[in-house]
């Protein structure tokens, strides 16, 4: 690992969260057992909401609404599933390779790439607490709003109102510091991993049957062995979940305003909106699928690595035995997967995008239809 560990900002807003097992009992009190139920209820009422919608217009606020706050829900509902799991991870990394195991310049290149990835992060947190500045003063400046994100107001009372206001500007917060904490963990994770499959590959190269004793290319061979299993274990399966509820979400908030700029009767105001939250939720994509096509790319030049030793050179039976049976299992794709089913890659924003707009021309058709 490295020396200044970068994942403190990460690991800061986690415990500030009160989702982390070893917070304090008064965080995780009312992260987990106030904060979450009303959020379940006020995500509830989102959704309810959309019978009542009368344009296309408060449909597609409804939409956002939903999908803003869906992930949101998916966030904290994994953190708190997953908890332990997460826990595990922070602590196994204290078997990642330390960057320097090459000389001080390679450790301060991957350092720097881990900076980048932290100063990112951080950026994105301001422009998100920005961004919810403005959108908490909206109701304030724009008439027909009258809480931040569409929302069914029960008895449309000023007390009501007040409440839902509240709790939306609450869960706002929230949503900047779950940023940090599932967003960056997983950008930072991502890249470390990508990071120690370069030093293992850097490592196999330094096996050379001719120049060094077997028994000392065997102990290598058997830790690069070890660590490459180590490093393909928990990552997907935390968040296999997220990678569903990314997708849906992404596609339905998507759909509704893709067929708004489609149909062409907004006003200027309406279009900069669903213009910017197209450009948001595909930054979003972006931070998940970049990361996960880094480490297949160089997973995939491990096996060519671990082609490449010298191992039919070697005397030795065992190790002839233990090479081959190492590339049958590096044969194995590392993808990671929504449920096992829906694969994270490159190509999967291309992906949403067009059944957005395939969904979103359907929606055209059949107003078309109607009207």
């Amino acid at each position: 690992m490295a020396k200044d560990d970068q994942f403190q900002f990460t690991i800061r807003c986690y415990d500030m969260s009160g989702l982390r097992r070893s917070c304090a009992f008064y965080r995780r009190l009312i992260s987990v057992y106030i904060l979450y139920p009303l959020l379940l209820v006020l995500y509830c009422l989102m959704i309810f909401n959309i019978r009542y919608q009368n344009n296309v217009l408060q449909i597609a606020s409804v939409f956002e609404s939903v999908s803003t706050f869906g992930y949101l829900v998916a966030r904290k509902t994994i953190l708190l599933i997953h908890s332990s799991l997460f826990e595990e991870m922070i602590q196994d990394r204290s078997r990642f390779w330390h960057y320097d195991l090459f000389g001080e310049r390679g450790g301060d290149k991957f350092r720097n790439q881990m900076g980048f990835c932290v100063s990112l992060i951080k950026f994105i947190w301001i422009s998100t607490t920005i961004c919810v500045v403005f959108r908490c003063y909206t109701p304030f400046f724009v008439e027909e709003y009258l809480v931040p994100e569409a929302c069914y107001i029960p008895g449309n009372s000023i007390y009501s109102i007040a409440i839902i206001f509240g709790l939306e500007v609450t869960f706002y917060i929230e949503e900047t510091f779950l940023f940090s904490v599932f967003d960056g963990f997983f950008l930072l994770m991502c890249v470390d991993l990508k990071i120690q499959f370069r030093l293992l590959n850097k490592t196999l190269r330094t096996i050379d049957f001719e120049k060094c004793h077997e028994e000392v290319c065997w102990v290598k061979l058997v830790e690069c062995f070890e660590h490459h299993r180590f490093l393909l274990r928990k990552l997907n399966k935390a968040f296999s979940e997220f990678f569903v509820c990314m997708y849906f979400f992404t596609i339905g908030g998507m759909c509704i305003q893709l067929f708004i700029l489609l149909d062409g009767s907004t006003d200027i105001s309406h279009l900069i909106k669903n213009v910017t939250y197209l450009i948001v939720v595909n930054i979003l994509v972006i931070l998940i699928i970049i990361p996960v096509g880094e480490i297949e790319v160089e997973a995939e030049k491990l096996i060519f690595e671990i082609y490449n030793i010298d191992w039919y050179k070697s005397n030795t039976l065992r190790i002839r035995k233990f090479v081959l049976f190492w590339l049958i299992k590096a044969q194995i794709p590392v993808l990671m997967t929504g449920a096992e089913f829906l694969q994270i890659n490159r190509s999967m924003l291309p992906q949403i995008q067009r059944v957005a707009f395939s969904v979103a021309t359907v929606f055209g058709r059949m107003k078309g239809i109607t009207s």
